[in-house]
């Protein structure tokens, strides 16, 4: 039998948002949310260091029809957050309303007393100083619309620690803090603020991770790479679309309600 669609029973609304800042470090999911954003409709700004590889997403025939903007901007420097945000609202012609901070590159394995103080300093400020000046810019701007979204990339680092990876398992569970506490603050004037955890993912990025941390515990790659997916439930690795469609339904008005909240995809690793 045919049952009739009403208001309980409509599927997960896309996104109606116009105008996104991609910003960070991790280009790989960058790329993807960008072909996502671009697929409905949206403008977007990438906002990432030198050395990075936002030319390479602006360039991308099925993204640079969207792309309004390229900031090159140390986004851990507040005059460079602030300005990197500048320039994207002036290039977009439009208020932010999306925002997502998908973090810092990849640090490499060491033990805790191995670490030199700049590099822990540089884990930080990539991957929680960065996201907390990137939303300290956007929010004014959504606060005076009373609307806005903002998704910041975690990691499962952030609930279990990762061995030889203090500095970044810090800085990725301090970010769930200021995730839940800027959320508690935006609330009111209709904004969600939201994180997406991605576990073992396949890709270039993860590759290379995946052979430092062989490197540090003097194992084959094949080896690190059984034992990582021995941990998930689902015994194989996710994808930068898998935490793409995270973001997406967190960014869409089916998420309206949904705020402070992580969704963690990492096919059953952290349970």
């Amino acid at each position: 039998m045919a049952v009739a669609a009403g208001p309980d029973c409509l599927p997960m609304t896309m996104p109606n948002q116009r105008s996104a800042l991609i910003a960070g470090d991790e280009w790989e999911l960058g790329r993807e949310l960008a072909l996502r954003f671009a697929a409905r409709g949206m403008r977007i700004a990438l906002a990432g260091p030198e050395g990075g590889a936002l030319d390479q997403v602006a360039a991308d025939p099925a993204c640079a029809p969207a792309i309004a903007a390229v900031a090159v901007a140390d986004l851990a420097d507040e005059a460079g957050a602030t300005g990197a945000v500048a320039r994207s609202r002036a290039a977009l012609g439009a208020p932010i309303e999306v925002l997502v901070t998908l973090g810092g590159p990849e640090t490499p394995h060491r033990r805790l007393w191995d670490i030199a103080p700049d590099e822990f300093d540089a884990a930080m400020g990539a991957d929680l100083l960065a996201p907390f000046l990137l939303a300290k810019s956007v929010l004014p701007g959504m606060i005076e619309r009373g609307h806005g979204r903002i998704v910041n990339i975690g990691s499962i680092d952030g609930h279990r620690g990762g061995e030889a990876q203090s500095a970044r398992a810090a800085a990725k569970w301090a970010l769930r803090g200021l995730t839940r506490s800027s959320a508690i603050e935006a609330g009111e004037h209709g904004i969600t603020i939201n994180l997406v955890s991605p576990g073992t993912l396949a890709g270039e990025r993860a590759e290379r991770n995946l052979a430092d941390r062989a490197r540090f515990r003097g194992r084959s790659v094949e080896q690190e790479r059984a034992d990582s997916l021995r941990r998930a439930a689902r015994r194989q690795p996710g994808t930068v679309a898998d935490v793409a469609e995270a973001v997406m339904f967190l960014i869409s008005d089916g998420a309206r309600h949904i705020t402070g909240q992580e969704l963690v995809v990492d096919g059953g690793a952290v349970v």
